[in-house]
């Protein structure tokens, strides 16, 4: 289908052409002119196009977004979501990123971007569940959640009572098992409470990864309402359209009268062609 641009080239090319045989005229008499004496003392006439006024039918067909701002507007969406995604504190996939990106239009909600981060967060909570450092030592646990600097004593057996104390370092941390410790010194753990351990260990693990999980979860709240924010911004600023214009003749009279309008155009033809001068 033709648009405003096809239809204006094309005049413009023929306005062209006619330019060229203006020009041909122009020269073919003032060589006639210089050749007769009479002739000479006048001005060679010439035609000249420098107005173009064009009355031109159309019907609007629609209004979309140019191609140029859509791609704008598709990759500040893009980058906006990078930046508050990386915010998170855990990592996010490539893959939920470009999904996110994706479905970043007018139809995201807080939900489906909550949905598609709670994923990741899943998986980085248990990642960081199995990285803590557990510690089997006489007939306790220590357990460094939140780092070396940071121990707690948890106990898997009933008669031992692990103190409710934060240890700084592994070394204090021991000390204090050796003060609450059932065992002898040297002596080892039967199989019963190697099994209490193991499982006291799998609790424990479970356990932090619900607190991660639930600590992501804030953060990916906070995130969902700052992505939506952002992406409804970009969609609501201004963007250029471009009017879709039926102007094929044939075509319009198909249509309706009272849906073809006529749009007036007037071009500076010097300032939009060439012009090209020959010395005779």
């Amino acid at each position: 289908m033709a648009d405003l641009r096809d239809v204006v080239g094309a005049i413009l090319r023929d306005v062209t052409e006619a330019r060229g045989q203006a020009d041909e005229a122009a020269r073919d008499m003032a060589l006639v002119y210089a050749k007769d004496p009479i002739l000479r003392a006048f001005t060679i006439p010439r035609i000249e196009i420098r107005d173009l006024h064009i009355d031109l039918k159309v019907a609007v067909r629609g209004v979309s977004e140019s191609a140029e701002d859509s791609a704008k507007r598709e990759q500040r969406i893009a980058e906006a979501c990078r930046a508050i995604i990386k915010q998170l504190p855990f990592a996010v996939d490539d893959a939920t990123v470009r999904t996110l990106i994706a479905l970043a239009g007018p139809t995201l909600t807080l939900d489906t971007i909550e949905k598609e981060l709670s994923v990741p967060a899943r998986a980085a909570a248990s990642n960081s569940a199995e990285s803590v450092k557990i510690e089997l030592y006489r007939d306790v646990l220590l357990i460094a959640e939140k780092g070396d600097t940071d121990i707690r004593i948890v106990a898997f057996t009933t008669d031992v009572v692990a103190p409710s104390t934060r240890f700084t370092s592994l070394i204090d941390a021991r000390k204090g098992a050796d003060q609450i410790s059932k065992l002898r010194a040297g002596q080892a753990l039967t199989p019963q409470q190697l099994k209490l351990a193991d499982g006291q260990i799998r609790i424990e693990r479970q356990s932090i990864a619900k607190r991660f999980t639930a600590a992501y979860a804030q953060a990916i709240e906070t995130c969902a309402a700052q992505l939506l924010s952002s992406v409804k911004a970009v969609l609501s600023s201004p963007t250029e359209k471009r009017i879709n214009l039926e102007v094929i003749t044939a075509d319009l009279k198909e249509i309706p009268q009272h849906m073809i309008s006529t749009i007036s155009l007037t071009l500076d033809v010097n300032g939009i062609l060439p012009t090209q001068t020959e010395e005779v």
